[in-house]
């Protein structure tokens, strides 16, 4: 008995592998529309695109300019919480405005620690 092998093409598919081309002729059209949009649209993905630094990094507090190394970042929940507390018992609303825009880690507060000691110094003594 011989068997005639028939090409791909002449083979009667199943439901599920004739579903399952026609997803992958999709998917391939659509990696491509995507492409296409990019190269015409430009794009820009968060590695492509530059910090731009407008303005010069000053202290929260004094809003004087200083060198990166004379500048402290904030990054603890709890600096963000004693400076709250003490602008609050300060009432110093100027501070308050500032931390309204958020905690200080996500404004991406910085500070010196002359600064920051001066305003638990004040709020102390208060």
């Amino acid at each position: 008995m011989l068997v005639e092998i028939q090409p791909d093409s002449a083979r009667p598919c199943s439901k599920k592998k004739r579903r399952k081309e026609e997803k992958e002729t999709i998917e391939a059209r659509e990696v491509e529309t995507t492409q296409d949009e990019e190269a015409n649209f430009g794009v820009r993905t968060c590695s492509s695109v530059e910090r731009l630094d407008y303005e010069e990094e000053v202290c929260l507090f004094c809003e004087e300019p200083g060198c990166t190394a004379g500048l402290h970042c904030a990054c603890t929940h709890d600096i963000n919480r004693n400076v709250r507390k003490c602008a609050i018992e300060l009432e110093d609303s100027f501070l308050l405005a500032k931390l309204a825009a958020g905690d200080m880690i996500a404004i991406e507060a910085k500070y010196h620690s002359k600064c920051l000691a001066a305003l638990y110094n004040k709020a102390r003594s208060a």
